[in-house]
């Protein structure tokens, strides 16, 4: 499930690749602004392709993203209300299908790893339910 549309911008314009650079990290900052930084290790490149599309479908101004968006600087992330809402959109669905996965390991195969795991990440993905609501999607 992660990782399946990777970038291939290696013989793109330079304009390109810091467009896809800008999504790829504004998706991981706000990952890790909503759910914490352990949160950014499930960053699924689907995703960012999703945030890429709604910038697009939305025709969005991604020069009046935050700073802290072109930084390169990994922990360097903007407040909650400066992410854009493409960005935050792919964040949540990315956390959602990370809590899935780890739900289906359990169900598929009970083993004590997977418990552990979600259990490890359950603060963070706690909020995915209430985030869920707030975009009018029923998750329980």
């Amino acid at each position: 499930m992660f990782g399946l549309m990777k970038n291939t911008s290696s013989g793109c314009s330079d304009e390109k690749a810091d467009w896809y650079r800008l999504h790829y990290c504004g998706t991981c900052k706000a990952l890790g602004q909503i759910y914490g930084q352990s949160s950014r290790l499930f960053l699924n490149y689907d995703l960012v392709f999703l945030s890429e599309f709604l910038s697009l479908a939305k025709q969005e101004d991604i020069e009046n993203w935050s700073e802290k968006l072109y930084s390169l600087d990994c922990f360097s992330l903007p407040e909650i209300d400066q992410l854009p809402k493409e960005l935050v959109f792919a964040a949540d669905i990315n956390a959602l299908f990370v809590d899935l996965k780890f739900r289906d390991n359990i169900e598929d195969n009970s083993s004590l790893i997977w418990t552990t795991i979600r259990k490890v990440f359950h603060r963070p993905l706690g909020k995915v339910s209430s985030r869920m609501n707030t975009w009018g999607i029923d998750y329980s």
